[in-house]
């Protein structure tokens, strides 16, 4: 799991954000608690309907995650 993590963020960070993405699904598909991967898909969605979905399942997976909680309340 984490190797499939660091190809989606290996993608993302020479700029293939399409590549990412489909990885980054993958990997909460997989693992839907992987905190990680939620944080990661955020970085990756396209509507800001998914990335409020992302954020609440770190915040499911994590209640304590102050960064989650910041960016939630700024919707």
């Amino acid at each position: 799991m984490d190797d499939l993590l660091q190809q989606g963020i290996t993608a993302y960070k020479v700029g293939n954000r399409e590549e990412a993405r489909k990885i980054f699904i993958s990997v909460v598909k997989q693992n839907p608690d992987n905190e990680r991967g939620w944080q990661w898909m955020y970085n990756v969605c396209n509507t800001d309907k998914g990335r409020i979905y992302c954020l609440k399942q770190i915040l499911r997976i994590n209640p304590n995650n102050g960064k989650a909680n910041e960016l939630l309340n700024t919707w």
